[in-house]
């Protein structure tokens, strides 16, 4: 089942995409690692669930939001449980209907930059939160945006460009504290030099490569897990706020 050339589901089994399934998975990791038997979760563009699904293993509730029928449907057969809810919500259209459903936290994992309007959505995803409610977000670093010499973006599917001082700035002025700033800086690291070694002697590195749940979790622990280690250099920034 082809689900678009932006997705990635760490926990698929499927043999690609190794590194980035770390990246994704990590991230997750993250948030898990922060949430509380008593909380509601929104998780913001879910895609099949994955994250949802995982997130609900300790959460009291999760609220899977995705504007994509597809992914919405998979969701719904493969990574479903009594505690997680569907909802196909378009975040520039009507992202009020996530109001008034004592939601505690936000998850939002590279998705602002797919929309023509980050910074307003962000005020939007204040409202909605309580007090004490916490947002758990990711987005790419603007320097790995594929520009063309008039700065226009390349890439078709990121609507915005992203500035991490503007984006921190308007986080304060909302009345957001940061709790953290992070990175994945490590994984930039592995996956060019994986591709040296391959590119250079003319070998395969998959067999080195486990794809099983178990395993993905474990190396993305280990090699993909958020820290605050040279995070200008990381591919995407993963900013933790506290309302």
């Amino acid at each position: 089942m082809f689900l678009g050339d932006e997705f990635c589901n760490p926990f698929d089994g499927n043999p690609e995409n190794f590194w980035m399934k770390l990246e994704h998975c990590g991230r997750y990791l993250y948030a898990y690692d922060h949430v509380k038997k008593t909380d509601i979760i929104a998780d913001i563009a879910c895609a099949t669930g994955y994250g949802s699904y995982f997130l609900a293993q300790k959460a009291k509730l999760v609220i899977g939001v995705d504007n994509k029928d597809i992914y919405l449907d998979y969701a719904k057969h493969n990574s479903n449980a009594s505690n997680i809810y569907y909802v196909n919500i378009d975040l520039e259209k009507n992202i009020e209907q996530l109001a008034n459903r004592n939601i505690s936290k936000i998850i939002c994992f590279e998705t602002l930059e797919h929309t023509h309007c980050p910074l307003e959505i962000l005020s939007e995803f204040y409202k909605i939160l309580p007090s004490k409610g916490e947002m758990i977000l990711s987005f790419p670093n603007q320097i790995y945006e594929r520009m063309d010499e008039n700065g226009k973006n390349q890439d078709p599917y990121h609507l915005s460009i992203i500035d991490l001082k503007e984006f921190l700035e308007h986080c304060k002025n909302l009345g957001f504290k940061i709790k953290n700033v992070l990175g994945q800086t490590m994984m930039n690291d592995l996956t060019a030099q994986a591709s040296e070694i391959q590119n250079k002697y003319k070998l395969s590195l998959d067999e080195l490569y486990h794809y099983d749940i178990e395993s993905i979790i474990y190396f993305s622990r280990r090699f993909a897990y958020p820290n605050d280690f040279e995070v200008n250099h990381s591919y995407s920034f993963l900013i933790h706020l506290i309302k």
